[in-house]
């Protein structure tokens, strides 16, 4: 009689999953895209809040609320954008994807994990034959 648990693989050991290194192009342009676009947000976000700081040193009164609003947006676009920088990192076969999204809330440390990340997804999509662009890749041409 066979004692081997009821979940195995008939060797005992499980089977390994297939590890492909092969990138899936189109899936790691709309990754770099979202990243982009995250990036473009947070920058407008940050001009939004220097207007607001600014209006509020001229006035009388600070007002304290659209601050706030402002604020709550940044951070839930930063959230945003470590999603789609853990998105891009695990398109580009990373082996801990979430540590660059982590390293991005560290302001030097995030831009320089952006443009590494951005770099690489890059030279993947020229190779791959796409023109990438300002904001992301343009859909590749038969």
């Amino acid at each position: 009689m066979n004692n081997l648990p009821p979940i195995s693989s008939p060797t005992g050991a499980p089977a390994p999953l297939p590890l492909s290194s092969e990138i899936d192009l189109p899936t790691l342009a709309k990754a770099q895209k979202w990243v982009l676009w995250g990036v473009l947000a947070n920058i407008t976000t940050v001009l939004m809040t220097l207007a607001t700081q600014s209006v509020a040193a001229n006035a009388s009164q600070t007002p304290n609320a659209p601050l706030l609003l402002i604020t709550f947006i940044r951070l839930i676009i930063a959230i945003g954008v470590a999603l789609a920088i853990w998105n891009l990192a695990r398109t580009l076969k990373y082996r801990v994807p979430w540590l660059p999204a982590i390293l991005s809330f560290f302001p030097l440390v995030g831009l320089v994990v952006l443009l590494v990340l951005n770099s690489r997804a890059t030279t993947k999509l020229k190779e791959g034959g796409y023109q990438v662009g300002l904001l992301g890749a343009k859909p590749k041409r038969s």
